[in-house]
């Protein structure tokens, strides 16, 4: 929003054509953070002691401090803190190594599915060619999701084709197909 505008705006639901209003107990309520942090670092936060706890969410733990000895604030940064201090704690992954998880997902599937399948019918055959055909298939599609995705990003198909490692006019069928 830019610091520019109001700190709060508020919108009701309401009748373009007859200016009536839909519902009376609803309101949407839009803070303007960027305001709010240019209030608090410029103007030494005189004029936002009302959004303290709204303000609090945008800034670091680190910043927390500076918004004084308030219980709320206190009890935030101490969950906030463990929060962040928790194992299972995932942090983002790159486009690169989600597909890496996902194609090693279909991998394991199929190969489960295989294995499954093979005991079923009692054949080593079975096992070995279900695992095969499992692999193939989920690397197969992960390759044409892969392709969707990069295309339509904009990527170059000479590059696609090299990150897929298939020809150029091999990566061009398969776009024509999608």
């Amino acid at each position: 929003m830019g610091s520019s505008g109001p700190i709060k705006n508020e919108y009701i639901l309401s009748s373009k054509e007859y200016g009536d209003t839909y519902i009376d107990n609803f309101r949407i309520m839009v803070y303007n953070m960027d305001k709010l942090k240019e209030v608090w670092y410029h103007e030494g936060g005189k004029g936002i002691k009302g959004y303290k706890h709204l303000l609090m969410m945008d800034l670091q733990p680190e910043e927390l401090d500076k918004l004084g000895n308030d219980l709320v604030v206190k009890k935030y940064k101490e969950r906030l803190e463990k929060m962040n201090d928790i194992d299972t704690y995932i942090p983002p992954i790159s486009r690169e190594q989600d597909a890496i998880m996902l194609e090693n997902t279909f991998r394991r599937y199929y190969r489960e599915e295989g294995l499954k399948e093979g005991r079923e019918e009692g054949r080593e055959e079975g096992l070995k060619q279900g695992i095969e055909q499992g692999i193939e298939r989920g690397i197969e599609q992960k390759q044409l999701e892969v392709i969707k995705n990069m295309y339509n990003k904009g990527i170059d198909i000479d590059t696609i084709a090299d990150v897929v490692s298939l020809t150029k006019d091999k990566v061009e069928n398969i776009i024509k197909e999608l």
